[in-house]
């Protein structure tokens, strides 16, 4: 799916927001999708066996939480480009042998919208959760086609 200018610009803005406080911003989102979904967190190593309050000051899932981040991070940066084909090939292979599939994608889309609008409603930033929710199935769309 291509985006137009004018959604790739909102995302962008909305990310730089949340990336002002990246730590705290990946923790809701961990929170959050662990809270919807419990079953999720013994696919992540980094995680296993620790209570989702724990997260916090946790180096290993300080690490992780700053890849996954960093992975969005690149897929934002490579919208409407040739590039977003290789992450999504990229993501597919490494997440596929931990059973990491379309649907646990678009389960993270779900919380990092969630959270993104609950950052974007402190600050008074504007947030298009329609884009939002359209990028993340696209993601998951990308990726599950190569899984």
């Amino acid at each position: 799916m291509s985006f137009s200018a004018a959604q790739v610009d909102t995302v962008r803005s909305n990310w730089c927001s949340m990336t002002a406080d990246i730590d705290a911003a990946g923790y809701r989102i961990f929170e959050l999708l662990f809270q919807r979904n419990p079953d999720y967190q013994s696919k992540f190593k980094a995680f296993k066996g620790l209570a989702v309050s724990a997260l916090k000051g946790n180096p290993n899932a300080e690490k992780h939480i700053r890849i996954v981040l960093g992975g969005l991070g690149r897929i934002l940066g490579a919208l409407n480009t040739p590039e977003l084909d290789v992450i999504y090939k990229e993501m597919a292979s490494n997440h596929k042998p931990r059973g990491v599939m379309k649907q646990q994608f678009k389960d993270m889309g779900q919380a990092i919208v969630t959270a993104l609008s609950e950052i974007q409603s402190k600050s008074g930033g504007s947030f298009d959760r329609a884009t939002w929710e359209a990028l993340f199935e696209s993601v998951a769309n990308g990726i599950g086609q190569y899984q």
